[in-house]
């Protein structure tokens, strides 16, 4: 929430949520700040989990910046392409 706070309006450049999805991402100075923010709340660093989870987190992160930016619109179809039961009925729905 902050970071979609402190960087709105360079986020609303993105003139809609399909804009956002395709071209945003994740930066390393954003990741950076992030990892301070989770030491800060007294989370212990492990870095091999980080390294195993990385992806996952920056999805989650894209995610629910653009959830604070174009609501739903912008969270769903980012947090649900890692879903797998989701996916398995969007596979089946689209083979009808």
């Amino acid at each position: 929430f902050d970071y979609a706070d402190k960087h709105r309006e360079e986020l609303q450049a993105y003139n809609n949520a399909s804009s956002f999805i395709n071209d945003f991402s994740i930066n390393k100075e954003l990741l950076k700040e992030f990892n301070s923010l989770t030491k800060k709340e007294g989370i212990v660093f492990d870095k091999k989990l980080y390294n195993e989870s990385l992806s996952e987190i920056k999805l989650l992160l894209k995610s629910l910046i653009g959830r604070n930016i174009y609501d739903n619109e912008g969270f769903y179809p980012i947090y649900l392409q890692t879903d797998a039961i989701f996916n398995r009925a969007l596979e089946y729905y689209n083979q009808q």
